[in-house]
């Protein structure tokens, strides 16, 4: 987690390439991002977008694949699919109130978020062994895109729990066994 208490502004390619930084918690005198500030943070998961802010670069966030929670407290528009939002699985804030419901399963070291009627994982804390085999509320499970980057995760099962997993999920993993019980 990073936490900006002072700076006003956040500068281009300010925090460029931080792979492990998954969490930014910017002041609330910040009043503009600007262009590639968080380029390629590839482990960012979740952004707030402080009330102040202005001023958002479409691409503050560029190769964020990760980033799929963008709370935004700001008058701006983000949407998903483009700038801040564009890999989001959810926008909310002053425009959208509605948080996204998240499952936590302690016992694997996994998170999920329900996005367009379906459980996305989007976290995988555990290292070593992992499966996945639990259906949430009842419903399968989608693996999101480049999910398994920086990860340390030896060997992987994936259970009939598995919706869909995307084509990119696995992409720059260094994971050693892939299994499936489909």
């Amino acid at each position: 987690t990073l936490t900006i208490t002072k700076d006003t502004t956040v500068g281009s390619r300010a925090n460029y390439g931080h792979e492990n930084l998954t969490e930014i918690n910017l002041s609330e005198d910040t009043i503009a991002i600007y262009s590639e500030s968080f380029y390629m943070c590839m482990g960012l998961r979740y952004i707030r977008i402080p009330s102040n802010v202005s001023y958002l670069s479409p691409s503050a966030f560029s190769e964020c694949y990760r980033l799929f929670e963008v709370e935004n407290d700001s008058a701006l528009t983000i949407e998903r699919g483009s700038g801040a939002g564009e890999f989001a699985l959810a926008v909310y804030g002053v425009s959208n109130p509605d948080k996204p419901l998240k499952h936590k399963d302690e016992a694997n070291g996994l998170t999920y978020l329900y996005a367009d009627s379906q459980w996305y994982l989007i976290n995988t804390e555990k290292t070593g062994d992992v499966s996945i085999s639990q259906k949430i509320d009842g419903k399968k499970v989608i693996i999101p895109s480049l999910l398994f980057y920086i990860t340390q995760i030896d060997n992987l099962t994936l259970g009939e729990s598995i919706a869909h997993a995307d084509d990119m999920a696995f992409a720059l993993s260094q994971i050693a066994n892939v299994k499936t019980n489909k």
